[in-house]
């Protein structure tokens, strides 16, 4: 009923929706936004015409764009660029308003008044819309492919005539800042910044304040704002343009930056009517102004604005073109970071009264510097006989991981692969390293392992140890791997003990190597030798080997193997020997891909036992081959064929031959109709004939399974039914003596998020001949709730073979109950940040390093160089502190640019390497020192008494005067006066250099004084001067 109510909703809502689309298409073409682009179009082309006193034109198109505008209006109410209709419309009204005042109403476009012509026809794009120059950044234009049309010709203009273009070298791009409109913020606002000067892209405010960027002629393009009111801008030009006149000017010309118009924020009010104020809390720019109105409303001049100072902004911050997401360094992650899942059971057996409890843990995750995988479970047993407690051996398992190597612990697993049946489970060590090319491994632990002995014994427990170490060897052309086990061990029991051949001590040899003779064939060989001595023997030490040899082909449609391997009859290896002797065979496989869509697999081998051939012992042969196939098929559709025969025979010198021969045939078939709909089906034919004494069987067996997924608000839901059914024929009855049904009926439903049930129900019915029939009802159902993101509980009921034949069997009684729940938790310590803080402060004995009562500064700027540039400033205790930064060697570097002219950072200490550890600042110290001047004169001394006399001797101009160290310089003034500003103190060197002088002086002074500086002093009177030579006259008489 649900599904029918909402289908005829929707067939009113589509007929209602082709009502509406047919009456504004007889006007507005398919899109609304197509109608009102074009009577944006319409207004433009009369703003031109009226720009070129082309009046007529002018008032046609006006009356054009209103007859289109109010169509729009009425067909689309609730568009949501609705609001941009009216402020055009009443535009269009107004413009039409002032023509007619002005008299240039043209007698014949009267009629054009009184009639209301179809503008637009229907489906129609008019021409000049597909090329025209309209551009709007209002909500919901399509903004890139117009925007880029406007920037194209205003760039053009500019890059041919020269005009209009600003150097943006210094400009960065801002991403910190942000922009608000009216208290709405503006997606991605566009900002460049030098120091105090900002200036933003056009188009964003433009379109958040619902104004309007269009038209393009030269260097000039027009803006409509929010009020109805446009203005015409020129790139390069602060005039703000109404209709033809000049009527105010913007603080700052318009420019153009790549694909953006660009404008001061000091020049919004003039352009948008936004007024500017900065909000320090937010890192904003807000900007505010009067919300879109209806009215329409005429430029007017403004008056002349108060000069408002501006309000600074933050220091300007190290910038990036674009934010992008850094992964975390490795060495600041938490040293410890593990997903653990803590799970808990109670299972209760109504009929046999058992009770049993577990707990589970599980963790994986980082460990310091290894990946951590653990795994433990207990399990707590109530029978009626009493309680129980013991860990599950295979549950207890530690591993510790990274690159190159690796660490497990407890129940642990060892082989050697490719030999058959070559492994071994152990409780203990193990320790792999990669030197490459090279892997060494060794391991130990403690073996328990159970074998047959004699009748009169019965079952004998082995304890033992074990070791071993491998090497591994990997090249282009070969790989070699090597390893040597030792095993120790003994009987549980000693009255057991010396009663089998189980290993006491034994050493095994083992070497795998594999040449590689191309790139897709490999030819390898193995060999285990064992020496062993036997429980069952004293002294006597037995030898014996297991070899294999192999050659492999891959190829991208091909793959071949075929092997060949032996073992002795008196092999042993990890423990029980008759696990292992006693064998030889060969075998081969392939697969060739004829397809993407059809591929052949095929397998044959035999293999026997009694390798000595021994005619005293019986042989045991047994030969197979295998087929199949499988088929991607169209339409979602699979399918899978199998054909395997094996025979088995075993004949003696005092025995008849005896084995089976078996012969099996199997369909798999596959399809799925939706996503919602799969279909599974297969049938296998099985006959299986003895060899000697026995009795034939013939099976068939055929297998269907449905599911369905169900179209639930949360997915996850399904309903899967399958039907099992197999017939089996003994000897040469004729007959299907036996019959086995299995029904299985499931599903699952998600109620929500949290919720969802599971069940199945099974029934399961057997007839035979000469019994009874037989027919059992089980299944179970269960609930799970997800109790938080990291907490989930479930609760299952589960009947074990209802017998529907006999009510009253003890069988019926057989249920369980199972309750579990499993906790999600994390261990993680914190991360490993680390730090650098410090101190500013006056040194006033130039140790470098702060003393008591030493004044501390404030505003030094302290910066990390490098990839983590940060920042800080010392607060007025002259303290800084940079955190969260990763553990590594920095490069600290501090400016005194905010402080006094005359204070500098001392000389060795503005840039300090610093170590970073994790959890710890590391410490620094940035001296700061006064800087002092020193003033001198270069001079001729007429009087010769050193002392220049103002007014009365002559200054030299242009001399070079140089204080070192640091190789400072100036020169001397008109009157020979020089000063050095700023520098630090210290001993220092003043010299004077003149490239020549005039023969009749020299230099009365050094040319060269010692001067020691101090912190904040100025050394006045450091002159050189010169002397007129002596003349001496010789009178000739």
């Amino acid at each position: 009923m649900k599904h029918k109510i909402l289908l005829i909703i929707s067939i009113c809502f589509t007929i209602a929706a082709v009502n509406l689309f047919g009456a504004a298409s007889s006007f507005a073409g398919d899109d609304p936004f197509w109608s009102y682009k074009r009577s944006v179009l319409l207004m433009e082309e009369a703003q031109d015409a009226e720009a070129k006193d082309d009046i007529d034109m002018a008032l046609t198109n006006f009356l054009d764009a209103e007859k289109s505008l109010e169509a729009l209006k009425e067909a689309y109410p609730d568009w949501y660029n609705i609001v941009l209709v009216d402020i055009a419309l009443k535009k269009c009204q107004a413009s039409i308003e002032r023509l007619k005042a002005e008299g240039a109403v043209i007698v014949v476009k009267k009629k054009r008044i009184e009639k209301e012509p179809d503008l637009i026809q229907k489906g129609a794009v008019p021409e000049e819309m597909k090329i025209g120059k309209v551009v709007s950044l209002g909500p919901g234009a399509k903004e890139e492919s117009v925007k880029e049309r406007l920037v194209k010709g205003l760039r053009d203009f500019i890059i041919k005539e020269k005009v209009g273009m600003k150097d943006w070298e210094g400009y960065s791009i801002d991403n910190v800042t942000k922009v608000s409109v009216n208290g709405e913020y503006v997606s991605e606002p566009f900002i460049m910044r030098k120091d105090d000067e900002v200036w933003v892209s056009l188009f964003e405010i433009a379109e958040a304040s619902h104004s309007l960027v269009y038209g393009s002629r030269e260097n000039k393009f027009r803006v409509s704002r929010a009020d109805g009111s446009y203005i015409q801008l020129e790139l390069g030009s602060d005039a703000v343009i109404v209709g033809r006149k000049e009527k105010a000017e913007l603080p700052d010309p318009v420019y153009l930056y790549e694909d953006r118009i660009m404008v001061s924020r000091e020049s919004l009010d003039d352009i948008l009517k936004l007024a500017y104020s900065w909000e320090p809390a937010t890192s904003t720019i807000a900007l505010e102004g009067e919300a879109p109105d209806i009215r329409y409303t005429t430029y007017t001049i403004r008056k002349p604005k108060v000069e408002i100072p501006k309000m600074p902004l933050p220091p300007t911050a190290p910038r990036i073109a674009r934010l992008q997401p850094q992964r975390m360094p490795g060495n600041v992650r938490p040293s410890i970071d593990l997903d653990n899942y803590i799970s808990g059971s109670y299972r209760y057996n109504y009929l046999s009264k058992e009770k049993e409890r577990t707990i589970g843990l599980r963790s994986r995750g980082k460990f310091f510097d290894r990946d951590l995988s653990s795994s433990f479970k207990w399990r707590d047993e109530q029978e009626n006989t009493g309680n129980t407690r013991h860990l599950i051996e295979d549950e207890k398992y530690i591993g510790l991981f990274r690159k190159g190597e690796q660490m497990e612990f407890l129940d642990l697993y060892e082989s050697m692969r490719p030999l058959r049946s070559q492994s071994e489970n152990f409780e203990g060590v193990k320790y792999s390293k990669e030197y490459d090319p090279y892997r060494v491994k060794g391991f130990w632990g403690l073996t328990d392992n159970t074998v047959t002995g004699p009748s009169s014994v019965g079952a004998v427990r082995y304890f033992g140890n074990m070791f071993g170490l491998r090497n591994e060897y990997y090249h282009k052309y070969f790989d070699t791997k090597a390893m040597v086990v030792t095993t120790f061990s003994r009987a549980e029991n000693r009255e057991k003990s010396g009663t089998t051949n189980y290993p006491k001590r034994n050493l095994i040899l083992f070497n795998d190597t594999s040449l590689h003779l191309t790139d897709d064939t490999t030819l390898s060989a193995q060999y285990a030798g064992c020496n062993y001595v036997p429980d069952d023997y004293t002294s006597k030490v037995i030898h014996d080997m297991n070899w294999r040899t192999a050659l492999e082909v891959k190829k991208r449609k091909f793959q071949l193997k075929s092997d060949y391997e032996f073992v002795g009859t008196d092999y042993a290896s990890y423990s029980d020997p008759s696990s292992y002797q006693n064998y030889k065979g060969w075998g081969t496989s392939g697969q060739y891909r004829i397809s993407d869509w059809l591929s052949l697999n095929g397998s044959a081998s035999q293999y026997q036992n009694n390798v000595d051939d021994n005619s005293d012992q019986a042989t045991r042969d047994s030969t197979n081959f295998g087929l199949s196939s499988y088929i991607s098929m169209p339409a979602a559709q699979s399918l899978s064929i199998r054909w395997t025969w094996n025979e088995s025979e075993t004949n003696g010198p005092s025995e008849e031959a005896s084995g089976s021969i078996y012969n099996n045939l199997s369909f798999d078939y596959s399809k799925t109709w939706t996503d919602f709909l799969t279909f599974y089906g297969s049938y296998d034919h099985t006959i299986d004939d003895p060899i000697g004494s026995g009795t034939s069987q013939i099976k068939d067996r055929y297998t269907f399974t449905l599911l369905k997924y169900l179209r639930t608000p949360l997915r996850g839901s399904y309903l899967r039914f399958k039907q099992d059914m197999e017939r089996t024929k003994y000897g040469t009855s004729g007959n299907f003596t036996k019959k086995e049904y299995d029904s299985d009926l499931g599903f699952r439903y998600v109620f929500t998020k949290n919720l969802s049930v599971v069940g199945t129900t099974r029934i399961s019915a057997v007839q035979e001949e000469a019994t009874e029939n037989r027919a059992s009802l089980s299944g179970d159902i269960g609930i799970r709730q997800d109790l938080s993101e990291r907490t989930y509980a479930s609760l299952t009921w589960a009947l074990g073979g209802y017998n529907l034949k006999n009510l009253e069997d003890a069988t019926t009684k057989n249920w369980t109950v199972i309750c579990s729940a499993t906790h999600r938790f994390d261990v993680v310590s914190g991360y490993n940040w680390g730090g650098v803080e410090g101190i500013a402060f006056h040194d006033f004995n130039g140790d470098g390093t702060y003393s008591d009562g030493e004044p501390l500064l404030k505003d030094v700027r302290v910066d990390i160089l490098g990839q983590d540039s940060r920042l800080a400033r010392t607060d007025t205790n002259g303290y800084f502190l940079i955190e969260k930064v990763a553990p590594s060697t920095q490069l600290l570097r501090a400016d005194a640019l905010d402080l006094p002219i005359d204070m500098a950072i001392a000389k060795g200490y503005r840039e300090q390497k610093v170590e970073i550890e994790a959890r710890q600042n590391a410490y620094v110290e940035f001296p700061v020192i006064q800087l002092g001047d020193i003033e001198g004169r270069f001079f001729i001394d007429e009087d010769d008494d050193g002392v220049f006399d103002e007014g009365e001797e002559e200054g030299v101009e242009g001399a070079m005067i140089i204080a070192e160290p640091g190789y400072t310089y100036t020169h001397t003034d008109e009157n020979g006066a020089f000063k050095f500003e700023n520098i630090p103190p210290g001993d220092l060197t003043v010299r004077i250099e003149v490239k020549e002088i005039p023969s009749y002086y020299s230099f009365a002074s050094p040319e060269s004084w010692d001067v020691k500086l101090m912190q904040g002093s100025t050394v006045k009177d450091v002159s050189f001067f010169l002397r007129p030579k002596e003349i001496e006259l010789e009178v000739f008489e």
